[in-house]
């Protein structure tokens, strides 16, 4: 009997190394195709992320930054907009806004859903005429850097214009 349970141990122990073989040669290359399959779809997932993380910053950074205005509108002192340069010497008075928050209207939210945001062109050359006398009144020759914002929540909007009132040197 002895001989006989010796002989199975012998048996079941090449047969475990027969599997650990096998399970090495066929195992071991799917275990590793697996791994750089899984590491292939979390580099596409970071890059997927990163792609969608940077289309939505230039949205969200397109809908807060300030488009020009109205380049075509004459104001009494000169009105630059964001990156339009200043091509004379100045010296800064400081920064002069104006801001508003309203209650969304009825309008605006019609079957629960956002219609329309911002003001239109013509209330945005009002608001920047209001920011141009705003500015007279400190003394300036020119607002430089003007941008307006608009944001909104649930139930209120409101925007930001602003702009650095100047003085210009040497005239």
């Amino acid at each position: 009997m002895l001989e006989n349970t010796s002989e199975y141990i012998a048996k079941q122990w090449v047969l475990d190394k027969w599997y650990e073989q096998a399970f090495a040669t066929f195992c071991n290359p799917l275990r590793v195709y697996v791994l750089k399959s899984v590491q292939r779809i979390m580099t596409f997932n970071k890059i997927l992320s990163f792609l969608l993380l940077a289309i939505s910053a230039a949205v969200l950074n397109g809908c807060s930054s300030g488009i020009p205005i109205s380049t075509n509108t004459k104001y009494p002192i000169e009105v630059l907009y964001e990156n339009q340069p200043v091509e004379r010497p100045y010296s800064e008075i400081g920064v002069v806004e104006i801001t508003s928050e309203d209650t969304l209207t009825d309008r605006q939210t019609q079957d629960r859903r956002m219609m329309y945001r911002g003001n239109d062109p013509k209330t945005k050359e009002l608001l920047t005429a209001r920011l141009v006398i705003k500015a007279q009144k400190i003394g300036a020759d020119a607002l430089i850097n003007v941008t307006y914002k608009y944001y909104t929540s649930v139930k209120k909007e409101g925007y930001i214009l602003s702009g650095l009132a100047v003085r210009y040197r040497g005239e």
